[in-house]
């Protein structure tokens, strides 16, 4: 009997000596985020601003996968389908793990993964082209009533058709979704005079800035920030759409504790780097905050609640 336990309690040893091995060599080769866009948007900004200064953090290469398509859910399948061993991280909307697993019929859902961060608060609204006779979406759903004619525009996302088609049924207007695979495909739609507006998550700033577009409301629980001379949707009269939105790093569930407590704590740090909250600001347009993974955890879980009592609420 004592012989046995003595070779049980070896073999235990052993076993967490492995494991410790293993987390304390981590990471030994590059390792992949998989972004939940295509390149050139604020998403894709993100991740490369991030990865860059995570390389230093982590000692390794961070290499960027484009998966853009589906508001995230392709890159979020693309990461399933590998190893559960850390080397594999996964960058796309919040949305994706809250809201979109709500009104889609995805695979997954938030329990699947652990939030390692959360980099940036997307300044999220609709926008046109300046010379547009509307200045703010009231006003656009005005117009379209009276000109008897549907609107359409780029959309690279889930829930904006949800805000869209909102907005249509309750104005008795039709608001067309063209898909597009990201904010340069969304930016390049809206300059062309292809479609009436645009949704964005903060890469049509820059625009705004050089007066090519114009702001028409945002989606958030207050103002931007960095336009705060713009209403809200609740403001604008449909005190339901209220949507904050992050750019969120996660990994899977079966990833070692020991292994997402690294990749997390090099994510925060990179993450408050001066070069990424710069970046963030001025290239991304999103509100450079970080999240750490209780904390980001924390506000997806209240997202979550919070989504699902709205949709009920939509629906009566």
């Amino acid at each position: 009997m004592k012989y046995a336990v003595r070779v049980s309690l070896l073999l235990l040893s052993v076993f967490l000596l492995g494991a410790n091995s293993v987390s304390a060599a981590f990471p030994d080769r590059p390792v992949t985020i998989v972004v939940g866009f295509a390149a050139g948007g604020a998403g894709d900004i993100i991740a490369r601003s991030v990865g860059l200064a995570l390389e230093k953090e982590l000692g390794q290469p961070v290499v960027i996968v484009n998966k853009g398509g589906s508001g995230g859910a392709l890159a979020i399948g693309d990461a399933l389908t590998r190893p559960a061993d850390g080397y594999t991280i996964v960058g796309t909307i919040s949305a994706a793990l809250t809201l979109d697993t709500l009104t889609s019929k995805t695979r997954y859902n938030l329990a699947d993964f652990s939030l390692l961060g959360m980099t940036g608060v997307y300044q999220e609204g609709f926008f046109c082209l300046a010379d547009k006779p509307w200045k703010s979406m009231k006003e656009l759903v005005a117009w379209a009533r009276k000109e008897n004619r549907a609107l359409s525009y780029p959309s690279s996302v889930v829930f904006d058709k949800l805000i869209t088609r909102y907005i249509g049924e309750k104005e008795g207007i039709e608001i067309r979704a063209v898909p597009v695979l990201g904010g340069a495909a969304i930016i390049s739609s809206v300059l062309g005079g292809h479609t009436d507006f645009g949704y964005g998550g903060g890469f049509q700033s820059s625009y705004v800035k050089a007066g090519k577009m114009r702001h028409l409301a945002g989606i958030g629980s207050r103002r931007s920030p960095y336009a705060p001379d713009v209403p809200t949707l609740a403001e604008e009269g449909w005190p339901l759409l209220v949507f904050d939105n992050y750019f969120a790093f996660y990994a899977s569930k079966k990833v070692p504790a020991e292994i997402l407590t690294r990749l997390s704590e090099a994510l925060v740090r990179a993450g408050n780097q001066p070069s990424v909250q710069q970046a963030l600001a001025e290239k991304a347009g999103v509100y450079p905050a970080v999240f750490n993974a209780e904390e980001s955890t924390k506000i997806l879980e209240e997202s979550l609640i919070r989504y699902r009592n709205m949709l009920e609420e939509m629906k009566k």
